[in-house]
């Protein structure tokens, strides 16, 4: 048997994105305490946005009759995994010569995932200015066949300054990233960790979303399975 990695984050109120959109606040609360008289169980609710933590995008983030992630069958959420390190210091674009020169390695099918190291800041108010995939890293990553994305950041697109997203940009500024991903069925995983021991390595990723029929994305839980 191989050595079981964790890839997620952990879930928890306060945790990012609700440094930047206060409304998308997890919170966590008991119902019902374990009451040993009366044999009642702890009961908890949670109450979470789709794009959360650990979690994954489908078409339908950013396709409006797109397909959700409880439409893609099982297999879509695991296979051969392969990492390439990007290692960033300060927020920047990830071009597509950088992914040719360190990602040779990937394969049609492959789950892709860029290491930035930046899930080390997670908890900090410098994880929202990430580093980001550019338009024609999207591209290469469609042209090699990866039927996942996934990164350990917030999120794959640079992250728009307050005074841009007041205005109405067109598509194709806004998110150009996903749109490209996404448009092709290749689903996206944000929030990421501990990729860094994963590079060079031969392993197989396990990434499944909750079964929610219609949802755009979902919280789930990644893990890497190392030979």
């Amino acid at each position: 048997m191989g050595k079981w990695i964790d890839l997620s984050q952990n879930f928890y109120e306060g945790m990012p994105p609700a440094r930047l959109v206060p409304e998308m606040a997890f919170e966590m609360k008991t119902m019902r305490e374990v009451d040993e008289e009366k044999g009642r169980p702890n009961n908890q609710r949670f109450t979470f946005e789709s794009h959360q933590g650990t979690h994954i995008d489908s078409p339908k983030h950013m396709i409006r009759n797109g397909p959700s992630v409880a439409d893609f069958p099982l297999d879509h959420f695991s296979g051969r995994g392969v990492v390439i390190p990007a290692h960033k210091d300060s927020p920047g674009g990830i071009d597509a010569a950088h992914l040719k020169e360190t990602g040779s390695r990937v394969r049609s099918g492959d789950i892709v995932f860029i290491n930035t190291d930046w899930d080390k800041k997670f908890d900090t108010i410098e994880y929202l200015d990430c580093p980001y995939l550019m338009p024609d890293a999207a591209d290469w990553l469609i042209e090699k066949g990866a039927k996942m994305v996934g990164m350990d950041t917030i999120t794959v697109d640079r992250l728009l300054k307050k005074e841009e997203r007041s205005r109405a940009a067109p598509l194709d500024e806004t998110r150009p990233v996903h749109r490209r991903l996404l448009a092709k069925g290749i689903l996206i995983i944000e929030n990421l960790c501990n990729l860094s021991p994963l590079i060079g390595k031969s392993f197989t990723v396990f990434a499944f979303p909750l079964k929610v029929p219609g949802a755009d994305g979902s919280p789930a839980r990644v893990v890497a399975l190392v030979e």
